[in-house]
């Protein structure tokens, strides 16, 4: 339940041929990406509706904490299934809603998801809220980053610690939009699979469907 361009979309989609190295192959990956110095240029356009890492952090333990297993939907929707999936805020054939915040940027990650876990040995989205209605946003710019700090990064996926670094860019978003640039080929990945190198959109559509779960929670990642 993610989907990123960059590095990380990267170290997946190219070295599917390893796979038999098992997780290092991901190392490996990093390793080429950094040491080919790429540069992964987009634009993309958000709905935002946190963008400050603390209030994001505070938000999460108060809802984890809580006795209650629910989680408020911050998006105010309640999708009515009798009129089927409509998407709220289009598609990329649509312009740019203009309460969005768009930003044109070269980095080495972009990537959201809906639940903590890139895989079972990388937390990417500690603040991950079952049924807040949101994505979580995380973007590294290229501008004044070593590339041993991106692999500092990338490392501290293990523990969530990337959230507390100044590098990182961490969203609650409803919606965005992400438009590749300066490339014809490239890597996208939607839940760990390759799709078409072009401009792509994806919101929340909030109790869509019923999820059993014990407590309504994820498992803590104790940010």
């Amino acid at each position: 339940m993610s989907l990123n361009y960059g590095i990380i979309a990267d170290c997946d989609l190219s070295t599917e041929h390893l796979r038999f190295m098992k997780d290092f192959r991901f190392v490996i990956g990093a390793l080429q990406a950094l040491l080919a110095n790429r540069k992964y240029s987009c634009e993309i356009a958000m709905k935002i509706v946190e963008d400050n890492i603390d209030n994001i952090r505070q938000e999460y333990n108060k809802i984890y904490n809580s006795s209650s297993s629910h989680v408020e939907d911050k998006s105010n929707e309640v999708e009515d299934k009798s009129k089927g999936i409509v998407d709220k805020y289009g598609s990329v054939n649509d312009p740019i809603p203009s309460d969005w915040t768009v930003l044109n940027d070269d980095g080495y990650i972009f990537i959201a998801g809906k639940v903590p876990w890139l895989s079972r040995s990388q937390i990417v989205f500690p603040c991950a809220l079952p049924s807040d209605g949101l994505l979580d946003l995380m973007i590294v710019n290229w501008d004044k980053i070593s590339k041993l700090k991106v692999a500092n990064i990338l490392a501290s996926f293990e523990q969530g610690a990337h959230i507390n670094m100044k590098e990182v860019k961490y969203y609650k978003v409803a919606a965005l939009r992400l438009t590749p640039k300066n490339k014809d080929t490239g890597y996208i990945s939607i839940d760990g699979e390759k799709v078409p190198f072009k401009p792509f959109q994806v919101e929340v559509h909030p109790k869509l469907i019923n999820v059993l779960n014990i407590d309504g929670k994820y498992a803590p990642t104790n940010v």
